[in-house]
């Protein structure tokens, strides 16, 4: 791949050469219970992408998949190794009852976010942490891990409503870190600096009473997004910033926003958008402010939230816009009567065409705007009953 200070730089993509994840993908679809599912996912040919399972007959499974090869413990698998040492070959791969699970959890819940596995039910069902070498689960905990836990705690039962709203939820748990420390900071400068205290004084007003929820209309998360992205998009994530950071960058965040805009209260829908632009030569969007855009009330991922959107600022544009996330949301229900059908909502980001003169082009980034979903046909005759128009294959 490359050569550092007259040595060569290769690695190794567990899996990679062989084929089967398609297949496994098919295999996972096809699966009608547990035991099937389970052996369509037991070869491992997925290799990364944690998978949830749940079914009719009330079972939950949690898997932290992967083709994870065997190693030697002794070494720091963060850090490149010397490929000549026989000691950090590869011992093959783990089987996946070797892997991080819960199945049937105690508490009869479970999340999934990217984060650690071994709180994935939070009860003594998860797995431990102990038990796994020390180079299989590299996560740690996040803002959307501690947020699904908020949503998961605060039901004592779950229907389909519930879930429709929760599934869409906007909370920017990262607001409760982030607040204590951007007050210390701002008393602290206060009593050093009382004339850039007053200037700042508004806005720390109203971000004092802000419960970290973000919707199209409020303004404190347009403030708290841009503030936070000017600290750590300029640091890595584990950087500890300096109070004269954190109030600087706030500073830093009024004015550009009152350049922008000529006011720093700026609602998070006419900041955060959604559009799809065409492409330049290098396959890139190329995105516009004076182009139609529709408002999203994703947040960004490290913020917590169910709803994510990755829109962080571009030079030149006022505007933020969506260019990652959740690539669609659903919500599914398994009646326990196998006569019932299975309820499902989904939501695309944008439309299910790629026409921009079709109607459906941008018809669901409209209803994300306002926090709904459309049916999921997955019955035949519902789907006839809810077509436009038919046709075969040949005909006009």
């Amino acid at each position: 791949m490359a050569k550092r200070d007259g040595k060569f730089l290769s690695s190794n993509f567990a899996t990679f050469d062989q084929p089967g994840w398609l297949d496994q993908w098919y295999n996972m679809q096809l699966a009608s219970n547990i035991d099937e599912f389970t052996k369509a996912i037991e070869p491992l040919r997925m290799n990364f992408g944690n998978i949830m399972y749940a079914d009719r007959d009330a079972n939950i499974w949690y898997i932290y998949n992967g083709s994870v090869p065997i190693r030697n413990e002794k070494y720091n698998w963060n850090k490149p190794l010397d490929g000549s040492n026989p000691e950090t070959d590869w011992m093959g791969y783990h089987t996946l009852e070797d892997l991080p699970q819960v199945i049937n959890p105690i508490s009869d819940m479970m999340h999934n976010t990217n984060t650690s596995p071994f709180n994935a039910s939070m009860s003594e069902s998860d797995a431990q942490a102990e038990n796994y070498p020390n180079y299989m689960v590299r996560e740690k905990d996040n803002a959307r891990a501690r947020n699904a836990r908020r949503i998961l705690n605060k039901h004592d039962k779950f229907n389909f409503d519930t879930w429709e709203t929760e599934s869409l939820d906007t909370h920017m748990t990262e607001w409760s870190v982030s607040k204590p420390i951007f007050f210390k900071a701002f008393a602290n400068s206060s009593a050093i600096n009382p004339i850039r205290a007053a200037k700042l004084t508004p806005v720390v007003s109203l971000l004092d009473k802000w419960d970290g929820i973000a919707t199209l209309e409020s303004t404190e998360p347009t403030i708290y997004v841009d503030w936070y992205e000017e600290i750590y998009m300029k640091n890595q994530r584990s950087h500890i910033a300096t109070e004269e950071e954190i109030v600087a960058a706030l500073e830093t965040t009024m004015d550009r926003l009152v350049v922008d805009w000529g006011t720093w209260k700026v609602p998070w829908g006419e900041m955060n958008r959604a559009q799809r632009p065409s492409l330049n030569e290098k396959g890139e969007p190329v995105f516009d402010d004076d182009a139609p855009s529709i408002a999203t009330p994703g947040v960004p991922s490290w913020s917590g939230g169910s709803q994510i959107s990755f829109n962080i600022r571009r030079d030149g544009l006022k505007k933020r816009y969506k260019t990652g996330g959740n690539s669609y949301t659903a919500v599914v229900a398994f009646p326990n009567n196998k006569s019932e059908k299975v309820q499902s909502k989904s939501i695309h980001v944008f439309g299910a065409n790629g026409n921009p003169l079709s109607p459906n082009y941008m018809d669901q980034a409209k209803l994300l705007a306002a926090k709904t979903y459309k049916n999921s046909w997955l019955y035949l005759e519902d789907v006839k009953a809810g077509a436009i128009r038919s046709y075969h294959p040949g005909e006009e």
